[in-house]
């Protein structure tokens, strides 16, 4: 039994793809272009950065 449950474990780990993805990253916000999408300057270089889980109108 422990090896049936160690094998479906590291089934899932492999073949289940990981839904959400960290970085560190950090940088001061130089523009806004929508409610979920700003500007970052980051190394010395606006960076585009989407805002996931925001729910807002795009800018028409």
């Amino acid at each position: 039994m422990p090896r049936r449950l160690f094998l479906s474990v590291v089934l899932s780990l492999i073949l289940l793809p990981p839904t959400i993805a960290f970085a560190d990253f950090s940088g001061r916000v130089v523009g806004v272009s929508d409610g979920d999408t700003i500007k970052v300057l980051h190394n010395g270089k606006a960076e585009k950065i989407r805002l996931h889980g925001i729910d807002c109108p795009e800018k028409a």
